[in-house]
């Protein structure tokens, strides 16, 4: 399932970037997935937990933003930027 096009996602507000984040990590079967984002989170934006029959693991995620240039490469079709 697509959420969004790369070149959507890269014109996205940070904001918007981690609430598709949360949404790919809910379709991909996790749960208990939250938005953290506030002091003390040791720099998590996203946790989320996935169960499977053997364990129970806790992921924090952190999301980082492209720097302009590389936003400017992709929307030109230039793909330098590993998306």
């Amino acid at each position: 399932m697509i959420f969004e096009s790369q070149y959507q996602i890269l014109t996205d507000t940070w904001q918007a970037f981690e609430r598709n984040l949360c949404r790919l990590l809910f379709y991909e079967g996790f749960t208990n997935v939250r938005l953290v984002g506030q002091t003390g989170d040791h720099g998590a934006d996203v946790t989320a937990t996935r169960i499977t029959s053997q364990e129970k693991k806790t992921m924090a995620v952190s999301s980082k933003t492209l720097e302009e240039t590389c936003r400017r490469n992709c929307s030109t079709g230039n793909n330098r930027c590993g998306i």
